[in-house]
């Protein structure tokens, strides 16, 4: 019947997603185990040395949005990040009412925040029409690297009127942090092989064997 035709189609093609699940989880699970062995590596020698990694900021600037774009028409905007004097600064894209980056860059570790007191990340607007501007800055609060690894998203507001979305970071340890996603991963693998095998189970109700049997 057509509803018993839909119904395997749909099925089929829960299968084939669930089979590109299992794959994608497989190797990514793969590659971040390879990367955990090298990182766990390197830790451990700085170890045996007597030297501990003082973490690191990673600060990914994802996007900005402003309600009335028209008096920022016709530039180029971007952003600048600054942290212990060192400077990041994304691409010049387009000005509208919502301008995507999704850049990521290691920043300094600020001693204020290795020893839990408050430090700041300054962000700043910057754009670009026949000359090169910049905007206002707002000083973000830095969170604790004694706080887990967790990203921390952030909406910066501007007085003029833009919004800008970051994410900061703390990585202490690279080697947990992979060690975190292979968990998350192994995770998501099983539970997308416990889901291929209740479709397989659906399928082989549905369809003949000898289907299955390639005859």
């Amino acid at each position: 019947t057509e509803v018993g035709f839909e119904v395997g189609r749909n099925l089929f093609a829960e299968f084939d997603q669930l089979e590109q699940d299992v794959q994608v989880f497989t190797e990514l699970k793969r590659t971040a185990e390879e990367c955990f062995d090298r990182a766990r590596a390197s830790e451990d020698a700085q170890a045996a040395r007597g030297r501990q990694w003082p973490g690191q900021l990673w600060a990914r600037v994802i996007e900005a949005q402003r309600k009335d774009d028209s008096e920022v028409d016709g530039q180029l905007v971007g952003i600048t990040l600054r942290s212990c004097g060192q400077v990041a600064q994304t691409r010049f894209l387009p000005a509208g009412a919502f301008v995507t980056w999704n850049e990521t860059f290691p920043l300094p570790v600020h001693a204020d925040a290795v020893n839990g007191n408050e430090a700041f990340l300054s962000v700043t607007i910057m754009y670009k029409g026949q000359l090169e501007t910049v905007g206002p800055t707002v000083l973000e609060p830095v969170p604790s690297c004694i706080e887990s690894q967790q990203p921390r998203h952030r909406w910066c507001p501007f007085p003029d009127g833009w919004r800008v979305h970051i994410v900061l970071q703390w990585i202490t340890s690279p080697a947990q942090l992979l060690r975190d996603h292979i968990d998350a991963f192994e995770a998501r693998l099983r539970k997308a092989r416990t889901e291929l095998l209740v479709c397989q189970e659906k399928l082989q109700q549905l369809v003949p064997q000898e289907v299955w049997d390639g005859k």
